[in-house]
């Protein structure tokens, strides 16, 4: 018969490897905290630039009317706010006299933006560079997201006339 061997089984000390489980555990919250706030980062920033967009196109349809000569269209996609504070008639007499003065309205650059979303109410500051046939200008247009859709609340001109609610 054959001995047997000793019996080998080592004691395992259960606070022998506390110190490095606790250091491998740490380090692996740790990049679950970092991963979490980066996919949060990047939820918001996704959310930010769809908002910009959304009211940067809402800004390109609004001076595409106007290109078009399209006030009709133009001024019932401003807030009602905006066609409050002036009438149709205002509003027409006014791009009639911007053309008879620069000529058509060729095209609009956006040059500058800035989106507040901190309130419910969401705005977005956009300045523009507007080319007519005969000069360009800066314009400030304030746009809100009302209900869902961005609509122009108002705009500053070049000589500081501001059309619609500051």
């Amino acid at each position: 018969m054959e001995p047997h061997p000793p019996n080998t089984t080592a004691s395992i000390d259960p606070t022998q490897h506390t110190g490095k489980s606790r250091k491998k555990l740490y380090i692996v919250l740790s990049i679950c905290a970092i991963l979490a706030v980066l996919g949060w980062l990047v939820v918001e920033v996704l959310g930010f630039k769809s908002e910009a967009e959304q009211a940067m196109t809402a800004l390109n349809i609004y001076t595409d009317t106007l290109i078009q000569h399209d006030y009709e269209s133009a001024y019932q996609i401003t807030s009602p706010v905006f066609r409050a504070s002036i009438s149709y008639q205002a509003f027409v007499t006014k791009q009639t006299k911007l053309t008879e003065r620069f000529g058509s309205l060729k095209s609009a650059k956006q040059t500058d933006w800035d989106l507040d979303s901190i309130s419910d109410a969401k705005t977005a500051i956009v300045k523009a560079n507007l080319q007519f046939d005969h000069g360009s200008f800066i314009y400030q247009f304030v746009l809100h997201k009302e209900v869902g859709i961005w609509r122009v609340f108002s705009y500053k001109e070049p000589d500081g006339t501001t059309l619609g609610k500051q």
